[in-house]
């Protein structure tokens, strides 16, 4: 959740350590040009899992909606085929709610309470090492049928309050110090699964529903904007059908990953899709991915200000 492209070493960052998702990427393919299509979280959540915009799938904001129980996700699609399905969410602002548990068997979304408190308030986020304790639990219980998880780790968000040692060691920069937490908790996952199930069976899909602008344009966190600090995303595939070492120069974007995880599993995404498989890019041949529609109405409901929309190609991009 909210981590940018452009804060990874493997993108290029030489002020970071990331060695999980710098492993990743050696071992799969990385995408340059990943964008989300809303700097908000359910939103871009809701295009991620069922491959539609949002004047399709109706999650316009973060608060006041939520993903319709009509709703195709990719989490429906593979419990219907008989997978297992398990989701841990990093923060309140994805509970059941929401209606993104829609397709999980199980769906842990307890945030944490404060202690010795009276009250029923309960922490809004809870830390990646919380969120992966609760997943390696699930995945050490599993029967050996196919699985579906989705980890959801909310760290990156602000505020930025990294434990230690990353709290020391970025203390010039905490978000910073986020990120790297949330690979080294990733990491501890990932080992489980390879030791589990073996790399060679599993894909692996990491991405981030949106950016943060850390003080471009005049904003601070994200949702008001649609520039590439907030859009512009990491996207790391690694598993069977990925080829190793590969970094793709095309467009991707978030409708396209239900497709994608489809067709590596053999799969085609229902009609309803908006998305395209980003499979042929492995190989250097071209996808219909030139434009990529964003929005975000947080402006005008939260500020009353005007709701933007843009377009972006791979030259430019245009925000109304």
């Amino acid at each position: 959740d909210t981590l940018r492209a452009d804060r990874l070493h493997c993108y290029g960052n030489a002020h970071i350590e990331t060695p999980t998702l710098d492993g990743l990427a050696a071992k799969g393919a990385l995408f340059e040009n990943a964008v989300a299509q809303v700097p908000l979280t359910p939103p871009s959540h809701a295009c991620i899992f069922t491959g539609t915009y949002p004047t399709v799938h109706h999650v316009r904001n973060t608060g006041g909606f939520a993903l319709q129980p009509s709703s195709i996700t990719l989490a429906k699609i593979l419990q219907s085929q008989g997978w297992d399905t398990a989701a841990f969410i990093g923060a309140s602002v994805l509970k059941k709610a929401t209606g993104f548990d829609q397709g999980f068997d199980v769906y842990d979304d307890q945030m944490p309470k404060p202690e010795k408190s009276l009250e029923e308030r309960e922490y809004p986020e809870r830390r990646a090492v919380v969120v992966v304790d609760h997943a390696l639990r699930w995945l050490n219980a599993q029967s050996g049928k196919p699985f579906f998880v989705w980890l959801h780790m909310y760290d990156p968000h602000e505020p930025y309050e990294p434990p230690a040692p990353f709290r020391e060691r970025y203390r010039n920069n905490l978000y910073d110090g986020e990120v790297a937490y949330a690979d080294q908790q990733l990491g501890r996952f990932l080992a489980a699964v390879e030791a589990r199930s073996g790399a060679a069976k599993t894909l692996i899909v990491v991405l981030a529903d949106h950016g943060e602008s850390l003080g471009e344009h005049g904003e601070f966190t994200h949702g008001v904007f649609l520039y590439d600090s907030t859009l512009r995303i990491p996207l790391i595939l690694a598993g069977p059908g990925v080829p190793a070492g590969v970094r793709v120069q095309q467009q991707a974007r978030t409708i396209d990953v239900l497709p994608t995880i489809l067709a590596l599993l053999g799969g085609q995404p229902p009609q309803i899709c908006q998305g395209v498989s980003l499979m042929p890019a492995f190989t250097g041949q071209s996808v219909a991915t030139t434009y990529s529609y964003a929005e975000t109405l947080y402006p005008k409901m939260n500020m009353g200000w005007a709701e933007l929309r843009a377009i972006r190609s791979t030259k430019w991009e245009y925000v109304r």
